[in-house]
């Protein structure tokens, strides 16, 4: 979470005493915000050519019905569905069983990236602004590459041939699948609020992904406009663009839900959260169903009208559709898409034509409260969980796909912000508590538990016999801090559960080294103040593309012996340097800290 919007929430919000991420006043894990500025743009070597059923050449599965049991996108196939029907290792009968295999624990910040596992390797997105690739036999490092610094990668990658796909900042980024050489990022929305917690979606052959923002922690007026923007794989240039918060009018209606895809109908359906001030959008917490092809919107259902809610100004009840749309087919053969928001309240539409079939309600709802992560579905019933608002408890309730007729409900002591997952009669439920339950498909009963010793925001995947935990969260607490990393768990793991030899938790710890530092930063400056600044603070620099390297040469250039800390310092800035104020307040800290850091290379940097 971006510090600006960290410190707004904890003023406004101070007696709030339970943890969120992605989730949560509209940017929903507002809860893990963090914003952007500019990237760099760089032509991509060969591209990819999957087919339409989303299986490419290298056996990569996003989609219903294939043969494989790998785990590639957020939702595993196309249908979000979050259930491995491959999955036949781990059971009901044999869950209490499962054991570490392996524990990473090279991450001092949060992970909420659903685990990606495609060919023996899990992909993972942390908050410390990179993206890992693991072995997953031992848990060894293969590579790790870096988004703009600073931007938290929030969302869960996308594996497509080739490439891996993730969105961090306000950008897209594409890295090579096997060194994770950045092969190109796209800036999506130039709005200085912008920050992106959608996950990339593939969508027959171009990647489909919602654009939301930090502004609800911002008073009015706001200048930020929601939108569901649709990008050419091969070099991130868009192909189209939905504006969800119309203008002039409307402000707002941060899309950090992801989307779901139905292929025969050409729709991807995608949830919209609450504007930011008055009037508020028609196309605000609402369903969406929108013709990839063309970017035109086929039908919409809007769950709550005139929501406009902001931490300031506006006061509206801030029941966004943060999850994303499970893609389901009832019994008589009538093909359904499902999604809850957080009014507490879950509706199953016809695809066709926008009909609602059936609506359930588990709680209130409430601006912490209501359902807010990403449900699973196996085909017979769908797994859905309600936060409890301020109370801090959540339910989780199994409901029939037909009608929405309710089979089971458990209580649990702790919020869910993390997605829900199922395979093989098990549905796997972490909790900002710490808490990884597994419960029984059938009936809701707890088969086990397990304590990661940190809050949890993302949810797991299971494949092949092997269940991977992601770990390390914070919303307006920082109860575990510096307790992220990933765990696998075996039934034939003999890893002690002990998460003492984790990272220091220092400034630089999980950052950049000196050399990846030389390796990562533009080329806008000599290569002699590089390897000056790489040198005294790998941290301020790492990764930082040309735009932030010649913007904290520019204030070198103008403001380098004064203290940016202090008032006269930060107007120098922006007198001498005025693009600085279009960045978030996080990002103009970072490049005021490279900045002097550079001041200590003023020979070199000049």
């Amino acid at each position: 979470m971006s510090q600006l919007v960290r410190r707004t929430l904890c003023k406004s919000w101070r007696n709030v005493q339970n943890g969120l991420v992605q989730t949560i006043f509209t940017a929903a894990f507002l809860a893990s915000l963090t914003c952007s500025f500019g990237c760099s743009d760089s032509s991509p070597d060969a591209g990819n050519n999957p087919d339409a059923g989303g299986i490419d050449d290298s056996g990569v599965a996003d989609a219903p019905g294939s043969t494989s049991a790998e785990w590639s996108s957020l939702g595993f196939d196309e249908h979000n569905t979050r259930h491995n029907p491959f999955e036949l290792s781990i059971g009901p009968n044999n869950v209490a069983d499962l054991k570490p295999k392996w524990i990473f624990l090279d991450v001092v910040t949060g992970v909420t990236s659903t685990p990606i596992v495609v060919d023996g390797v899990v992909y993972f997105g942390e908050w410390g602004s990179t993206v890992r690739a693991l072995s997953a036999e031992d848990g060894t490092e293969l590579w790790r590459a870096g988004t703009e610094p600073t931007f938290e990668v929030n969302s869960t990658p996308l594996v497509v041939g080739d490439r891996v796909y993730a969105s961090a900042g306000h950008s897209v980024y594409a890295f090579d699948r096997a060194d994770g050489r950045r092969l190109w990022s796209r800036q999506i929305d130039t709005d200085g609020t912008t920050f992106l917690w959608s996950s990339p979606r593939w969508v027959d052959g171009r990647i489909v992904i919602g654009v939301s923002s930090i502004g609800v922690g911002l008073p009015s007026p706001h200048t930020f406009r929601g939108s569901v923007v649709a990008l050419d794989p091969d070099d991130g240039n868009e192909l189209w663009r939905f504006v969800v918060a119309e203008p002039p009018s409307a402000t707002g209606v941060s899309v950090w839900s992801s989307a779901g895809v139905d292929l025969e109908r050409k729709l991807v359906f995608i949830g919209t959260g609450q504007s930011y001030e008055k009037p508020a959008s028609p196309h605000s917490d609402a369903l969406l169903a929108i013709d990839y092809e063309s970017g035109a919107l086929r039908w919409h259902h809007q769950y709550t009208p005139d929501d406009a809610f902001n931490f300031f100004d506006e006061s509206g009840p801030d029941h966004d559709i943060g999850a994303s749309p499970n893609l389901f087919t009832a019994s008589n053969g009538r093909d359904l898409v499902g999604v809850g928001s957080k009014a507490g309240i879950y509706r199953a539409f016809d695809r066709e034509d926008g009909e609602m079939v059936w609506e359930v309600r588990l709680g209130e709802g409430s601006a912490l409260g209501g359902i807010m992560a990403t449900s699973a579905v196996d085909g017979e019933l769908v797994y859905i969980n309600s936060n409890a608002g301020f109370s801090g408890a959540s339910v989780t309730k199994a409901f029939r796909v037909d009608d929405g007729s309710q089979v089971w409900e458990q209580s649990l002591p702790s919020p869910t912000f993390g997605a829900l997952a199922v395979a093989n009669g098990v549905v796997y439920q972490p909790t900002t508590g710490g808490i990884l339950h597994a419960l029984d498909a059938k009936n809701g009963d707890v088969l086990w538990t397990v304590d990661l010793e940190s809050d949890l925001g993302g949810g797991v995947s299971i494949v092949d016999g092997v269940l991977y935990a992601p770990r390390g969260f914070s919303f307006l607490t920082t109860r575990f801090e510096n307790a992220g990393g990933l765990v696998a768990f075996s039934l034939d793991g003999q890893v002690p559960l002990d998460f003492s030899g984790g990272p220091s938790g220092g400034p630089d710890a999980g950052m950049a080294t000196v050399d990846e530092c030389l390796t990562a930063t533009g080329q806008s400056v000599s290569a002699a103040c590089r390897a000056c600044a790489c040198s005294c603070s790998p941290t301020s620099v790492a990764a930082c593309d040309d735009n932030c390297w010649t913007l904290s040469s520019c204030v070198v250039s103008n403001c380098g012996t004064l203290d940016l800390s202090t008032a006269a310092g930060r107007q120098c800035v922006e007198d001498n340097c005025s693009d600085i104020k279009l960045l978030p307040q996080r990002i103009q800290d970072a490049v005021n800290g490279s900045a002097a850091c550079f001041v200590q290379c003023q020979n070199e940097c000049s």
